[in-house]
């Protein structure tokens, strides 16, 4: 996986040395190449030196415990502040306790067929109120149906009431 896309407290950029060489996001497992010294995430160095000139296939490299200090002590803001999130802290403490329960990251409804993102704070009005792959059932034969097919099968349902062509009742 490449690295991190890391939002800073008061904005700004994060400094280039906090960057991986490949794919220029903020360095995740951080190397250090023995032979330029250049910085990679651990998985986008195997990566590179499978599919690019920028690394020597024979090179070698090292966990960069120094560069990966300095990135988990950075005062960072949650992924999620556009969604409305307000936690801030550092980034350590972000991927070690507040990601995992964040409720302003958005998640795919786990229906079959719906596909719609949410919120994870709204995913269960969604489930219940919301999705049209929903399980609802019928209030005149008591079968399970999707909420999508809720309308055609009311036009046929065996036991629904209708008006009688004759006398409109």
């Amino acid at each position: 996986m490449p690295g991190h896309q890391i939002y800073l407290q008061g904005g700004g950029e994060v400094h280039e040395g906090l960057k991986c060489t490949y794919c220029r996001l903020v360095l995740k497992d951080p190397i250090q190449t023995s032979e330029t010294g250049h910085r990679f995430c651990k998985d986008c160095f195997e990566d590179a030196k499978h599919s690019t000139s920028q690394v020597d296939p024979s090179d070698t490299a090292w966990p960069d415990c120094a560069i990966k200090k300095e990135i988990n002590s950075l005062r960072v803001v949650c992924e999620n502040f556009e969604n409305g999130c307000e936690w801030k802290g550092l980034f350590k403490e972000l991927n070690d306790q507040h990601l995992s329960s964040c409720q302003y990251i958005t998640v795919e409804c786990r229906n079959t067929g719906c596909g719609d993102r949410v919120l994870l704070s709204k995913l269960e009005d969604h489930l219940k109120n919301k999705c049209p792959q929903r399980l609802v059932k019928c209030k005149n034969c008591g079968k399970k149906l999707l909420f999508k097919d809720q309308e055609a099968h009311d036009d046929n349902c065996p036991n629904a009431l209708r008006s009688c062509h004759l006398c409109q009742q």
